[in-house]
């Protein structure tokens, strides 16, 4: 399927910080789409579903939580990963 529009795909460092552009880091995803958590797997829904350490509460963008995919990525540029 497709993103939905308030769907973000985050690149966060070893620190908790967003990749500037050129940089490696775990590729985050969040929005109104993210599901709940892991269906029967408390433990991997905590590991996996975390509170977004950039969060502003004034960003109507700025997903609340994330989803740690485990996956490194290079940011290219813009929408590129």
């Amino acid at each position: 399927g497709q993103k939905l529009a308030t769907d973000q795909a985050l690149i966060h460092g070893p620190k908790g910080r967003v990749v500037p552009q050129g940089g490696v880091g775990e590729l985050y995803g969040g929005g109104d789409g993210l599901a709940r958590g892991e269906l029967n797997r408390p433990e991997l829904t905590a590991e996996r579903f975390v509170v977004n350490p950039n969060y502003l509460s004034s960003d109507q963008h700025s997903p609340s939580r994330l989803y740690r995919t485990g996956n490194l990525v290079l940011y290219i540029y813009a929408r590129n990963l």
